[in-house]
């Protein structure tokens, strides 16, 4: 007897256990493409590009049975009208779709499946031969991956090409959303940026603008200075939504990027065995061998490796002081000293270079830091530092770093090129390209580096030599005159900063809502998802926003109105600083909200009910300012609150399953336990 009451004990807390297991995981939901990929639900939520068409959505699901949409049969492959599933937040204008379904398989609650569709941006579809969790989880590169590139109406840009797919970068990899390198069998231009093999996709992760790596390259190029295309896109991997990144060209020697002689192709020519294996074959010089009468303290270079007739040119160099404690893995490189202290200089291209050229180039930068930390600017050789550098380039990339108030200053991803000498007289060096900004602007809260009423980059490398000049900081002035109103129409209304806002549009919102950016308790994770260590208590490095924007950018309480605040207040700073001569400006302000899209609404909905809705209210209220002034005629909506799922509803949603699951196990019990007498008293009466 005791058995069998045990038995049945043992069966229904299974069944209870089941019951509440159910989920859209368990279902597995998913949306097929046209083109016969499917895009995966994460959790419940399924993250659509912005070429789908709304009307005719094609759900698929994998596991359950009987399952139902609202109460009916639904088959698996069924094609349906996401409009009438349509929900508004009206604070936000932002919207997204709403769906029940459930598996009559088991008494699992309802599943309430969200559905978010990006209204502008391309999408990059990456589809592994190793699997994702592979590629991305265990960073292995993939060599046979497929890549199809869509436009943001689904013209497809890029259709099924071949490539070499990894996860790139330093610390970034360490992060939830991982950064990728997509490198093609051939050159390829993509978004008419120019044909190239190596192409980046940058994840932004700790810049929850989006947007500073585009303002900066941006305004560097209209200032004369070397720096990257870009195109804000999506990344799907096997059908899973990664989020927004940033589609740019790699810092490489191209005709279409660095346009300069590319010395690394002569090297190849000249060498079969030209690339990994010669890291066997380099030697180090330090102290006792040095070049004569420069201030090269070391440097690194391929033995026997065969010289080009023309050694000069060109070379692309990134100064380095991060990797001084890992330079055995370096190709090439040299290390300076002068007064001001060691730098690291890592010759990029060619990346393995002969002892010929490393000491050809490593003299020419002694020579110039030699010229540029002398009180006059004049090195042992007689000659001023501008006979070896570009100026007006050296001049905008301060601006960058100072204005940028850039972190990593003086430390690393700084670059410089030098072309080939022409009819025996020197190219100069030239700064740049521009690289790696996303946490310039205040998004750094450390040592001080969110504050802008102080001078940064001007005590790094190599601006603390040449800040002691004149005629440098004559070109600085100059040159920030131009970039003044550059910035002021970036802030503007309608300027740069909404046209990226619009282009992005709800593809920040689903952003947000994949890696939970709006939550300050668990963004940043790094990839293990534990918290990150800056972002511990007292320790917080990477501002967290629960609101994305207001559309109107004027306060500091949203990601981007932070973001345009700073660069206000930087420039007007700086502007103080260097003894600028400009009109001064204020920002205009977007004047009035804005409407939802009708491409993305189709058929116009009436406002769901109270009975068939979820509240989607702000779970921060508005400021009086906020609610007052802060207007937009932007056309990117996006969430105003919270950000959970459906508005801010994912903390209710999931307390209510939570609670619903209960009561279904405290239901199952109780009715277990009811048999369990009657079946008691069965045995008793015999």
């Amino acid at each position: 007897m005791k058995k069998q009451i045990l038995f049945l004990f043992i069966v229904i807390i299974a069944m209870s256990i089941f019951a509440i297991s159910a989920s859209a995981a368990d279902i597995g939901l998913g949306v097929e493409l046209d083109n016969g990929m499917t895009i995966k639900a994460i959790e419940d939520v399924i993250y659509l590009p912005s070429y789908v068409d709304i009307h005719n959505v094609k759900i698929v699901y994998a596991n359950g049975k009987g399952v139902t949409l609202d109460g009916t049969a639904f088959t698996s492959g069924a094609s349906i009208d996401l409009t009438k599933y349509l929900k508004k937040d009206k604070d936000s204008r932002a919207t997204y779709y709403e769906l029940c379904f459930k598996t009559t398989a088991t008494f699992a609650p309802d599943d309430i499946v969200y559905i978010y569709k990006s209204n502008n941006l391309p999408s990059v579809f990456i589809s592994t031969s190793i699997g994702a969790d592979k590629m991305i989880d265990d960073n292995v590169t993939d060599s046979a991956t497929s890549v199809t590139i869509y436009d943001n109406d689904g013209t497809a840009e890029i259709n099924n090409l071949s490539a070499e797919v990894r996860v790139r970068g330093n610390s970034t990899p360490t992060y939830a959303k991982k950064p990728f390198q997509i490198k093609f069998e051939k050159k390829t231009d993509v978004f008419g940026m120019g044909k190239a093999k190596t192409w980046l996709l940058l994840a932004n992760y700790l810049d929850q603008s989006y947007i500073r790596n585009s303002i900066m390259y941006k305004l560097a190029k209209e200032l004369g200075m070397g720096a990257s295309d870009f195109q804000n896109v999506e990344v799907f991997v096997d059908g899973k939504y990664q989020g927004v990144y940033l589609l740019c060209e790699k810092v490489n020697i191209n005709a279409n990027r660095v346009n300069i002689n590319e010395l690394e192709d002569e090297n190849e020519l000249l060498n079969p065995e030209y690339g990994d294996k010669l890291m066997s074959s380099t030697e180090t010089v330090t102290e006792g061998a040095l070049i004569d009468e420069t201030i090269i303290k070391e440097y690194k270079y391929v033995k026997e490796l065969v010289n080009p007739t023309d050694i000069t040119g060109g070379y692309l160099i990134e100064l380095d002081n991060n990797s001084k404690g890992d330079r055995a893995k370096l190709g090439s490189y040299f290390i300076t000293e002068t007064s001001y202290g060691e730098n690291l200089y890592v010759i990029k291209s060619p990346e393995y270079c002969s002892r010929e050229q490393v000491e050809y180039i490593a003299r020419l930068f002694a020579e110039m830091e030699e010229a540029m930390a002398s009180t006059n600017g004049i090195n042992s050789q007689g000659k001023h530092y501008t006979e070896y550098i570009d100026l007006e380039s050296f001049a905008v990339a301060y601006i960058m770093a100072e204005l940028g108030r850039n972190y990593d200053a003086g430390s690393a991803s700084i670059f410089f090129n030098k072309d080939i000498d022409v009819n025996g007289e020197t190219s100069k060096i030239i700064k740049g390209p521009l690289w790696d900004c996303d946490n310039v602007l205040g998004n750094i809260h450390r040592n001080n580096a969110q504050v802008q009423t102080d001078m940064w980059a001007k005590n790094r490398t190599p601006w603390n030599m040449l800040t002691n000049h004149a005629d440098f900081n004559n070109k600085v002035k100059e040159k920030f005159e131009i970039a003044y109103n550059i910035i002021y129409d970036m802030l503007d209304a309608g300027g740069f900063v909404d046209e990226q806002i619009d282009e992005i549009g709800y593809s920040a919102r689903m952003d947000r809502l994949r890696w939970k950016q709006y939550d300050e308790e668990s963004w940043p994770l790094y990839s293990d998802g534990s918290l990150h260590w800056f972002n511990q208590k007292g320790k917080k490095t990477f501002p967290t926003y629960s609101v994305y924007t207001d559309f109107v950018n004027n306060t500091k309480d949203t990601a981007v109105g932070y973001l345009c605040l700073i660069l206000q207040e930087r420039t007007d700073y700086l502007v103080g600083q260097w003894g600028c001569e400009v009109t001064a400006r204020t920002r205009t302000l977007n004047a009035k909200p804005a409407e939802i899209p009708s491409s993305l609404l189709g058929s116009q909905p009436s406002e769901p009910s109270k009975e068939s809705s979820k509240p989607t209210q702000s779970s921060k209220p508005e400021s009086s300012n906020s609610a007052t002034n802060n207007q937009t005629s932007t056309q990117a909506p996006q969430n105003s609150g919270g950000e959970g799922k459906g508005g801010d509803n994912s903390e209710r949603v999931s307390i209510a399953s939570v609670l619903l699951s209960f009561t279904v196990l405290a239901l199952t019990i109780t009715i277990g336990v009811l048999i369990v007498i009657q079946i008691n008293k069965k045995y008793r009466r015999f």
